[in-house]
C-alpha cells in the first residue's frame, strides 16, 4: 500500500457540510431538487458507513471489498472520514443495474478524485469486464512520458468493440483534488476538469464523425468505484474518490459548476 499524506490545505472542501460539523447518523436526498434530475446513481462516499448509500432512489447501495482504508478528513474537527482505494485490491462493488445501460443515450459521469499514482492505468468508473464490456472512466497513465497524467472516459459496442476520448497529458497530477466529468451528448464525447481552486475547462472533446460506436451493448458485468471487474486487469484506485454520480443525461456546463460550488445541497439529515 501507498500511504496517501494530505495536509489540511490539500484536503480542505468548503462546500462539505458545515465546517466543523461533519455528518453524523443516516442522510437522504432530495429528490425533487435540480441535481437530481436524471441522476440514477449518487454514493457521496464522504462516510465510511452512510456514505455508500446510493441517493438516486434506485437504492443500489455500494459495499466495501478488499483494501479499504479509512482516511481522516482533518479539514473539521470532528473529522468525517472516508475510504481510502490501497491501489491494489480496494474497490466499492455497487452491482450490475440496469439503470446504466445507456445504449445510444447521452449520460454524465462524476467524480472528485486525489491519487498518489501516476504510473499505473486507475479506474474511477468501470463496468467492464472480458464477458460484458460496457463503459469505464479512468486515468489512463502507463508510467510513460508519452501517456502520463491523462483521464479518458471509453463505450464498448461490443466485447472487442469501443470508442475512447482521451485529454492530453500530464492535466491530472499526484496528490492534487480534480472534479472530474465524462459526458455522452448524443454522439459526442466530452471531458471535463477542476483542479483545485481553478475553474471547469474542457479538456478533450469528440465528435460523432467516423465509424465508432454509437451504442453501447447490453451486456451483464457489475458496476464498480474504483476499479473495473477485467480479471488481471482490474486497474485498481491508488488515492481517494468521493462524490461519485452518474445522470442518464447531459449535463451542462452551467449544471456542472453549480454542483461542484455547492456540491452536497440535495443532502439532510434523515
Amino acid at each position: 500500500m501507498t500511504q496517501l499524506i494530505l495536509d489540511e490545505a490539500m484536503v480542505r472542501e468548503p462546500n462539505l457540510w458545515v465546517p466543523g460539523r461533519a455528518p453524523i447518523g443516516p442522510i437522504q436526498a432530495d429528490l425533487s431538487h435540480p441535481d437530481m434530475v436524471g441522476c440514477v446513481g449518487w454514493w457521496p462516499l464522504h462516510h465510511p458507513v452512510h456514505g455508500l448509500m446510493d441517493m438516486s432512489g434506485y437504492g443500489n447501495h455500494g459495499k466495501l471489498v478488499g483494501g479499504l482504508y479509512l482516511q481522516g478528513w482533518f479539514a473539521y474537527s470532528d473529522a468525517s472520514r472516508r475510504p481510502y482505494f490501497d491501489g491494489t485490491s480496494g474497490y466499492i462493488e455497487v452491482g450490475d443495474i440496469p439503470q446504466v445501460n445507456f445504449g445510444s443515450g447521452s449520460y454524465t459521469l462524476h467524480a472528485k478524485i486525489s491519487t498518489v499514482d501516476l504510473d499505473d492505468r486507475q479506474s474511477i468508473f468501470g463496468k467492464d469486464e472480458a464477458s460484458g464490456r460496457q463503459f469505464g472512466l479512468e486515468i489512463c497513465s502507463q508510467n510513460t512520458s508519452a501517456s502520463r497524467g491523462n483521464f479518458r472516459m471509453i463505450v464498448f459496442s461490443d466485447n472487442s468493440t469501443y470508442r475512447w476520448e482521451d485529454t492530453a497529458n500530464n492535466v491530472i497530477s499526484a496528490y492534487t483534488w480534480y472534479d472530474v466529468w465524462g459526458v455522452r451528448n448524443g454522439d459526442d464525447f466530452n471531458l471535463y476538469l477542476t483542479g483545485e481552486g481553478g475553474a471547469l475547462t474542457q479538456v478533450g472533446f469528440s465528435t460523432s464523425g467516423g465509424s465508432w460506436p454509437k451504442t453501447m451493448q447490453d451486456a451483464s458485468s457489475p458496476l464498480r468505484i474504483g476499479a473495473r471487474s477485467y480479471a488481471s486487469n482490474e486497474d485498481f484506485w491508488d488515492g481517494l474518490i468521493y462524490d461519485a454520480r452518474i445522470w442518464n443525461r447531459a449535463l451542462s456546463t452551467d449544471e456542472m459548476i453549480r454542483i461542484q460550488n455547492n456540491r452536497f445541497a440535495p443532502l439532510y439529515p434523515a
